[in-house]
């Protein structure tokens, strides 16, 4: 069993999650994101956790991943949450310093950035000084050897030359803020020491360094994490409101270069630690002052602002999901790896229809229709599983897990290249669909967004495409006139006994920090049927901290409703 629930509240406010009831025994495990969960692990619960027990997050959104196996039905939990204004940071160990996961083994790369924070912070706040002294030390010599390193490949690939002569102004400020950050990290690592509790030595130095790195104006450490940050996810001072992975991406697109995913992976990489890195200086610059009120709002930043871009950058990194399967083809063409094939569809002066967009590859008249399909025909086994959604693909082969088969018909035709299992004759033609109905449309299931793909509409509640992290989806219809049959577990179709009126669901990438959500919420009656995924609380300026408005359950009696999951 596999859950996921979004909670967002609003802007400038975190969330406060009670544990009501939990039981889970040996067999679930319930993990606590800030944003994503490739953000802060929060919190990760098993076993059985005492009622009472209070989570707050460092961000104003949470992301609840629940997986289990062999519950009985007296397990399942409980879980409260209201949005409240940010209290004072609270370390909890067991979540902070655990790796995080990885996409496509991109963010693996990345330094384990909590672990850095929360040594850097033991030291300077005094826990456990005289054992982490020594781990400070080697802690903070690794990550300056891989910045160095990755740096290093920056130069060699030429990855910042690839968009220098389009953004000229834009990566001079890149540019001006990588400088500082480094010009401050080469003064510490060169000419100056840590002693006890995190104090520096000598002096007269370390209180210049340290006026330098908490200057307020374009010098200082805060205007250069915010550029830094900016460039990541995206500003409309910056690239045109574009990010520097979308503009670096753009253009390695449109030059065709085949290291473009190497070349992302590098500067991500560099971007992230390089922040890393500026956090933990700041923080022992206010050490410096003794000013651990600062320090403390500088952690709750720290892991808030990474969080996010983490989040960010790895929908750059999405694979697609294990199985072999089809989708149509977008006319940007077909995902890399996969095949490509059409279908030519015929019929008479009246047979086919269509909205006013069409983004498919192929071409339309009333009488004959092109439609080009993208075909994955071998599966690594080492890919994941197709997300719980409302969505349907073609079928190669047998369908992935999670998916059931069905079957239509439409005129008859020609087939070229690779295409979905059915057959195709002058007279007819059959096409084999997988489609799955296990969540909800308005929850967004991570898959690559670049290029431009394809799903098609399943959802019969609301009528509506499936979401997608981090993309724009746009709707289109075709009908075909002909030929009715239909058999199976088909997407959605408005068609008659002799027509399919089918609905694709194209998918661009979407401007950044675009959330797309739903804000149903259960009802006072105690039906949990329109349970959403994805939960929106409103700000109130009638209460400074509102109440708690909804709850999070998964137990047996509620699988099917809320978790859209089959034991």
């Amino acid at each position: 069993m596999d859950c996921e629930w979004k909670i967002i509240a609003p802007t400038g406010k975190v969330l406060q999650l009670k544990v009501e009831y939990f039981q889970l025994g040996g067999n679930g495990l319930l993990e606590i994101f800030d944003f994503c969960p490739y953000g802060h692990r929060v919190q990760s619960l098993s076993g059985t956790v005492e009622p009472s027990l209070v989570i707050t997050t460092t961000a104003n959104e949470a992301f609840l991943k629940f997986t289990a196996n062999g519950l009985q039905s007296t397990h399942g939990f409980n879980i409260s949450y209201q949005a409240i204004l940010p209290p004072h940071l609270q370390q909890n160990n067991q979540g902070n310093t655990r790796e995080r996961r990885a996409i496509a083994g991109v963010l693996t790369g990345f330094a384990s950035f909590v672990k850095i924070l929360f040594t850097v912070w033991n030291v300077i706040d005094g826990h456990q000084a005289d054992q982490q002294q020594q781990q400070l030390t080697d802690t903070l010599n690794l990550l300056e050897n891989k910045i160095d390193g990755i740096h290093e490949k920056i130069q060699e690939q030429g990855v910042m030359n690839v968009f220098r002569h389009k953004k000229e102004l834009d990566a001079q400020r890149f540019a001006a803020s990588e400088q500082r950050i480094n010009n401050m990290r080469d003064t510490f690592f060169t000419r100056l020491w840590i002693i006890d509790n995190g104090t520096l030595e000598p002096g007269n130095l370390a209180q210049e360094w340290t006026q330098t790195v908490l200057s307020q104006d374009s010098e200082g450490m805060n205007q250069a994490q915010n550029n830094m940050r900016n460039m990541v996810v995206g500003s409309p001072t910056v690239f045109g409101g574009t990010s520097l992975l979308e503009t670096l991406d753009a253009e390695l697109r449109r030059v065709k270069d085949p290291n473009s995913l190497e070349k992302l992976k590098t500067i991500s990489e560099y971007t992230m630690n390089l922040q890393v890195s500026g956090y933990f200086l700041w923080i022992l610059a206010l050490k410096q002052k003794n000013d651990m009120d600062q320090a403390d709002e500088v952690m709750k930043r720290a892991l808030n602002k990474l969080s996010e871009q983490r989040c960010f950058i790895a929908r750059f990194f999405y694979e697609w999901p294990t199985g072999t399967y089809g989708l149509p083809k977008a006319s940007s063409g077909c995902p890399a790896g996969f095949r490509e094939g059409q279908y030519e569809f015929r019929g008479h002066d009246s047979s086919f229809s269509w909205g006013n967009e069409a983004h498919f590859a192929g071409s339309l008249s009333n009488s004959t229709v092109k439609q080009g399909v993208c075909m994955k025909t071998t599966s690594s086994g080492n890919e994941g599983n197709w997300p719980k959604g409302s969505y349907c693909i073609f079928k190669y082969g047998n369908c992935p897990v999670g998916f059931s088969p069905g079957l239509l018909g439409f005129p008859g035709g020609t087939q070229t290249g690779v295409v979905p299992d059915g057959s195709v004759s002058s007279d007819s033609t059959e096409v084999e669909y997988c489609c799955r109905d296990d969540g909800f449309a308005s929850y967004p299931i991570r898959l690559p967004s670049r290029p431009p793909f394809y799903l098609l509409r399943r959802d019969r509640r609301e009528g509506e495409c499936q979401q997608v992290d981090g993309a724009t989806v746009s709707e289109e219809w075709l009908e075909y006139r002909g030929n009715g049959y239909r058999d199976g577990m088909t997407p959605d179709d408005d068609g008659d006994d002799n027509s399919h009126k089918l609905y694709s669901c194209v998918y661009t990438r979407n401007t950044p920090n675009t959330v797309i959500s739903s804000d149903a919420r259960p009802g006072d009656n105690g039906n949990y049927d329109d349970l959403p995924d994805t939960t929106v609380i409103p700000d109130s300026a009638a209460i400074q901290v509102p109440t708690a408005i909804g709850f999070v359950v998964c137990a047996i009696s509620f699988v099917a409703a809320l978790c859209r999951a089959l034991l």
